[in-house]
């Protein structure tokens, strides 16, 4: 299974570093299962898609959703309409960049998520 989006992200990955909250480890699968359990794919697929996305987050800089990054997503949820898991995406990415002083690619492909990042001054790529 190849979700849209999954060829450049992959590329990204060749030429550059990537980081996500270590929170993906769950919403990853947890996405994947919701989608078997919905009938929209087998659960063999989701079994197998969630071991791969294991291994690739096995190779990305994981931020820890504690401290700071609790702080700046609880500011997130006032300023913006997201979900909580959302709001902690997004402030992991904007740490990072605060703490690094690169710019930051943020890829999303939920409308509402992409909105707030775009608010918050990153750059933002959506996966078709």
């Amino acid at each position: 299974m190849q979700e849209p989006g999954t060829t450049m992200v992959r590329n990204l990955n060749r030429r550059g570093r990537l980081a996500a909250s270590a929170l993906s480890f769950v919403e990853v699968p947890a996405a994947l299962h919701r989608r078997a359990r919905h009938g929209d794919i087998s659960m063999v697929a989701a079994r197998s898609c969630a071991a791969r996305a294991r291994a690739d987050l096995d190779r990305v800089d994981l931020v820890e959703p504690r401290g700071t990054v609790l702080a700046i997503a609880a500011e997130l949820v006032e300023r913006h309409p997201l979900r909580a898991c959302d709001a902690i995406q997004l402030a992991s990415a904007l740490r990072l960049r605060d703490a690094t002083g690169l710019a930051s690619t943020f890829v999303c492909a939920d409308t509402t998520l992409i909105a707030a990042a775009k608010g918050e001054g990153l750059r933002v790529l959506r996966p078709r």
